[in-house]
């Protein structure tokens, strides 16, 4: 795929992880535990690459289309692991204890500079695409009303409690 420009960094990048269902904590604590067990990722996600690249046995590799069914298919018991943005996976399972989730905390895997920060993805060869998104990019750092609009989340999220 062809990627935008990062226009969100986070403060401290906590990478991608590992998020299986906390009652598989003893059997699965790292990679290597994934030999013959079925495994998610978001399709097209960076964390797709990251699983394909470090989980190389498990029994089956499902793509889904959205971070949601990544988690309710681990919680579910329909995939015994997923790779998932730790951060963000993090704010899941502390939000949602009903879902019984948690990260391994010895299953972390960064990715390269080059994918570092939040990003636009478009289909590979798609480079007038991501030429305008740069550019409406470019044009929302500038004016400030990214930042406006972050603000207005971070306002938002800490009136929820989140």
């Amino acid at each position: 795929m062809e990627l935008s420009k990062g226009y969100f960094y986070a403060e401290e990048s906590l990478g991608s992880a590992l998020l299986i269902r906390a009652e598989d904590a003893e059997a699965i604590k790292g990679v290597e535990d994934l030999k013959g067990r079925d495994i998610v990722a978001q399709g097209g996600s960076l964390q797709e690459m990251l699983m394909a690249e470090n989980v190389l046995d498990y029994h089956e590799f499902r793509r889904l289309p959205s971070m949601q069914e990544v988690y309710d298919a681990v919680a579910n018991g329909e995939a015994d692991a997923a790779m998932a943005d730790a951060s963000s996976a993090q704010f899941y399972v502390e939000n949602n204890p009903e879902a019984g989730l948690m990260l391994l905390p010895d299953a972390r895997f960064t990715l390269e500079a080059q994918f570092d920060g939040d990003r636009v993805a478009g289909k590979k060869g798609e480079f007038q695409l991501m030429y305008f998104v740069n550019g409406v990019i470019d044009e929302l750092m500038e004016s400030g009303q990214y930042r406006y609009w972050y603000n207005q989340y971070e306002e938002r999220a800490a009136r929820l409690g989140m």
